[in-house]
């Protein structure tokens, strides 16, 4: 069977799979039973360690997220969401898993993300749990530098972020030894992160 998308959009905006499954005219009415149905849940405080379904760990939440960073970025209002059509949503992303939230315009064009006269992105001084640094950068006042603000909206993002620097950190310091010249040694480190990612 050959799957037919419902529409179609260039590379920088979003496209339907399958059609709506809401004709437009209930999609408010929709909305306002998904919220009331979200204000209505409360947590009951039943122990779930005893529940019969398998519980993921918690590490796939935060790196689906960042991995969602990494593809998508809608800033489109929610209201502007349900009447506007997939088609003309811009999306400010790559379609690529190229890193491009964590290096944003690199280190020629965005320097504050990288270490001063380096390719090597900042990773903060605050130390961790093992006493080492283990944080996104920070400017001088301790605010974190990021190419995007998503990547600081919780703790765990942040760690998954300083993760990828410090993996491009090492990826520059191996390939330092095969070339002096800065946009050939980051566009090697950066290839070979994106990569791994």
């Amino acid at each position: 069977m050959h799957l037919k998308q419902h529409s179609t959009s260039d590379e920088r905006h979003y496209c339907r799979l399958l059609p709506p499954a809401v004709p437009p005219a209930d999609r408010r009415q929709e909305v306002e039973a998904l919220s009331a149905l979200g204000a209505a849940m409360l947590d009951d405080g039943s122990d779930l360690s005893q529940a019969p379904e398998v519980l993921l760990n918690v590490g796939y939440t935060y790196f689906g997220q960042f991995l969602d960073h990494d593809l998508t970025e809608d800033p489109t209002d929610l209201d502007e969401a349900w009447t506007t059509p997939a088609e003309r949503i811009e999306n400010k992303q790559s379609r690529f898993l190229d890193l491009s939230h964590l290096y944003g315009r690199g280190p020629f064009e965005q320097d504050c993300l990288y270490e001063k006269g380096d390719v090597r992105l900042k990773v903060s001084h605050v130390p961790g749990r093992s006493g080492t640094a283990f944080d996104v950068g920070a400017d001088a006042a301790g605010v974190p530098v990021v190419a995007d603000c998503r990547s600081i909206e919780n703790a765990i993002v942040r760690q998954v972020a300083c993760v990828f620097a410090k993996l491009h950190n090492a990826a520059v310091e191996q390939h330092r030894r095969a070339t002096n010249d800065a946009a050939e040694l980051f566009r090697r480190a950066r290839l070979q992160t994106s990569w791994q990612f």
